[in-house]
C-alpha cells in the first residue's frame, strides 16, 4: 500500500484481478464513447505551446466528452487525474471535463492556468494546465484565484525547455470554462 507521501515516483502494484482506475472510468462512460469518435493530436513544442494549438481540434462546446471527471466522485477524481499525469499518451487528443480551484503559476514568459483536484482526503492534489480558446491575456475573463471551476478542453502534452533539459507537461488545448 502507498500513500500520498511515497518517494518512490516508479513502479507500482499492479493486480490483474482487480480494475485499474482506466477499467472503472472506461465503464462508467462507455455509454457517451459509443457516440464520441476519439479525436488524436499529438503535438509537442519547445517552450511555445502556440505551435500545439494550432493543430489541435477546435472546441464543439464539449457536450460530449470522452471523459467526464466531474461525474466520478472523490475517491476516483484524484486516481484518475494522477494516471492522466503519470500515462498522458493514453489520453492525447481525448476531450476532457474537470471540476476543481483554479490556479495560476506565474512563469517568465507566461502565466499558466491550472485546474486543481484533491484527493478524497484533501491530503494531496494534482492539476492539469489549461489554455482558453483564443488564448485570453490573463485575468480578463479568467475566474477568482482558489475560485470552483469547471473546464473542458482537448488533451494534449508540450515539452519546454529549462536550464537545458527538456520537461514533458499536459495541458487541456482549445479549453472552455463551462
Amino acid at each position: 500500500m502507498t500513500s500520498c507521501g511515497s518517494q518512490q515516483s516508479s513502479g507500482s502494484h499492479n493486480d490483474s484481478s482487480s480494475p485499474s482506475v482506466n477499467d472503472v472510468l472506461e465503464e462508467k462512460t462507455s455509454e457517451s464513447d459509443n457516440d464520441t469518435p476519439e479525436p488524436s493530436s499529438n503535438t509537442e513544442s519547445k517552450t511555445d505551446t502556440s505551435d500545439s494549438q494550432t493543430s489541435a481540434p477546435k472546441p464543439a462546446h464539449y457536450d460530449k466528452v470522452d471523459i467526464d471527471l466531474t461525474a466520478l466522485n472523490s475517491n476516483l477524481v484524484y486516481p484518475q487525474v494522477y494516471d492522466m499525469i503519470t500515462e498522458p499518451d493514453e489520453y492525447i487528443g481525448k476531450t476532457v471535463k474537470m471540476s476543481g480551484q483554479f490556479a495560476i503559476y506565474e512563469g517568465e514568459k507566461r502565466v499558466y492556468c491550472a485546474c486543481i483536484v484533491a484527493d478524497a482526503t484533501a491530503c494531496c492534489s494534482q492539476g492539469i494546465e489549461f489554455i482558453l480558446e483564443g488564448e485570453p491575456p490573463y485575468p480578463e475573463g479568467y475566474p477568482e484565484l482558489g475560485e470552483e471551476i469547471t473546464v473542458a478542453g482537448v488533451f494534449d502534452t508540450y515539452i519546454e525547455t529549462m536550464a537545458g533539459q527538456d520537461f514533458l507537461y499536459i495541458q487541456l488545448i482549445n479549453a472552455e470554462l463551462v
